[in-house]
């Protein structure tokens, strides 16, 4: 198995968005992104939309995965109020990715 950070296509997210195309021997490319959204409190930016996300997400078989820090009825039909999701909504219309959640909390007060 061979794995190849992709630094090319998510330079401009720092270490926010990482890139990596995975290939077995013989078989095609698949391409994994993991995505941590989250506003830099100094630049009040989020680093993760800077992103030409067409060129990430079509150019091979992608799975993307990650801290989208975002609620939206469209992944969570138990959502009270959407929150920072059109950006993810966006992405999705534009690019055809499947959006998967299985309803639970993500994170926990404890």
């Amino acid at each position: 198995m061979v794995v190849d950070e992709r630094t090319d296509s998510s330079r401009v997210a720092n270490d926010d968005v990482i890139t990596c195309n995975v290939r077995r021997a013989g078989d095609r490319i698949t391409r994994i992104v993991n995505v941590y959204d989250q506003r830099h409190t100094h630049l009040s930016k989020r680093p993760a939309r800077k992103l030409t996300w067409q060129r990430v997400i079509r150019q091979v078989r992608t799975g993307c995965a990650g801290d989208f820090n975002t609620n939206s009825t469209r992944w969570d039909l138990r959502c009270q109020g959407q929150r920072n999701a059109a950006f993810c909504e966006d992405v999705s219309d534009e690019n055809g990715p499947e959006i998967g959640n299985h309803g639970e909390a993500t994170y926990y007060w404890g």
